[in-house]
């Protein structure tokens, strides 16, 4: 589950209690937290170092950034989710910075968002099968 960071450290660390408490009173697991940076739409990203130690300071399990920063956050013990995904050529559409799947995955992303892409393309299963496949190679795979 997410939070954005721009809310501060005290919402922040109030969103890591409520998750944990309200997991442990239903007597289920604790979900993974994670503050949201800088939009992968917004072309200017200079609050994500600010937002980046606000995550780290309340909590949080990890943060939602660009696949530029995956490295700062990783460098910092935080686990990654990777919106603005586009395949190598495609259009960004509104989406100001974006990297390919293979490029987030080799830097180091635990998770990646791509929605458009593949609901958007004339062929969403093919779409989705030459996006999995450069994932897999990114990780080494065949």
């Amino acid at each position: 589950m997410n939070a954005h960071a721009a809310g501060g450290a005290e919402m922040l660390r109030a969103f890591v209690v409520g998750a944990t408490e309200g997991a442990r009173d239903a007597n289920q697991p604790v979900p993974t937290t994670l503050a949201v940076t800088v939009l992968t739409s917004d072309a200017e990203a200079g609050a994500f170092d600010a937002r980046l130690r606000v995550a780290v300071e309340s909590g949080c399990a990890g943060v939602v950034c660009s696949g530029f920063e995956v490295g700062q956050a990783r460098a910092v013990g935080m686990s990654t989710m990777v919106p603005g995904i586009r395949p190598a050529g495609a259009d960004p559409g509104d989406q100001a910075r974006i990297v390919t799947p293979g490029a987030a995955v080799r830097s180091g992303a635990d998770w990646l968002v791509i929605g458009r892409p593949v609901t958007a393309a004339s062929d969403p299963a093919a779409a989705a099968a030459s996006l999995a496949a450069e994932v897999g190679a990114a990780l080494g795979g065949p």
